[in-house]
């Protein structure tokens, strides 16, 4: 996203606004702190912006919002700033304005349920049905689809009796090279059906709050259901929940989750979600 830079820095220590005229490269050479000037190198170099358009408060929230297709900061950038432990500001690159501080997780945090929703578009579902069910089959499907360097995104695995059926994720545009890997698979094997299906997009919804609070997934099934938007498949992490529909529906299924949660109005606790104190949703 254009317009947006991010950078490290104390809430105390303000960009002085004639950095706003400098190229990447010179505030880099300005930076007192290493975060800061690693991130302003790389973008120097990569001629891009490291951006962010969500309101997060942790490094956490911040890679699952880039791992569903927010634009967001650079994967890398967050994780240094994690490791270390120092706080990302992230700032407009043409505008003095407060921005938002990246910093490590307090308690509070968890009030806050979902801090932000993504959509990641254009994916593909690869599904090889009928498989033995034998030790390593994972990894014959999954290793020469790694050699080729394809990003695998949601994978799941169900048996019945003696066959494995795997189903899983991947870009658009990679789907001609794992339809062939998988279709060599079968051969081999003598065995199974390939399935592939195209003009699905990913929607999920982010916060720390769902450690600690339930009825998260019911709110977002019921907002996707009240709409008349069928979820193909559903995947979460301790902090993220992804439904998998069709693409024509992405943006609006989008919306009303974000809807759903209150962010629009920048408050993503709601009043029925109850605090458990441990577990999620």
């Amino acid at each position: 996203m254009k317009g947006l830079a991010a950078s490290a820095s104390s809430p105390s220590d303000p960009l002085p606004s004639r950095t706003f005229r400098l190229s990447y490269g010179a505030r880099a050479q300005l930076a007192k702190n290493a975060l800061a000037r690693q991130c302003l190198e790389l973008m120097e170099r990569k001629k891009t912006n490291l951006s962010v358009a969500a309101d997060v408060d942790t490094a956490e929230e911040m890679l699952e919002l880039a791992s569903v297709g927010a634009a967001v900061m650079h994967p890398r950038a967050v994780l240094f700033g994690e490791k270390f432990g120092v706080p990302i500001h992230v700032r407009h690159s043409q505008k003095p304005d407060t921005g938002t501080l990246i910093v490590p997780e307090e308690q509070i945090m968890e009030d806050i349920v979902v801090v932000g929703c993504a959509l990641k578009p254009d994916l593909g579902r690869i599904s090889l049905r009928g498989l033995p069910r034998t030790a390593g089959i994972q990894a014959q499907i999954f290793e020469p689809i790694a050699a080729a360097n394809v990003s695998v995104d949601d994978i799941v695995q169900t048996e019945f009796g003696d066959t494995t059926t795997i189903a899983f994720t991947v870009e658009h545009g990679d789907i001609a090279d794992v339809k062939g890997t998988c279709q060599g698979l079968i051969e081999r094997l003598g065995r199974g059906e390939l399935d592939v299906e195209i003009g699905l997009c990913k929607i999920s919804a982010v916060g720390t709050g769902m450690k600690s609070h339930t009825g998260v997934a019911s709110r977002m099934f019921r907002a996707l259901a009240e709409a008349g938007i069928p979820i193909h498949n559903i995947t979460t992490s301790e902090i993220k929940i992804s439904c998998i529909v069709d693409r024509q529906h992405g943006e609006r299924g989008l919306q009303l989750v974000h809807d759903a949660f209150g962010l629009a109005a920048g408050d993503g606790v709601t009043a029925d979600m109850q605090s458990t104190g441990r577990g999620r949703r």
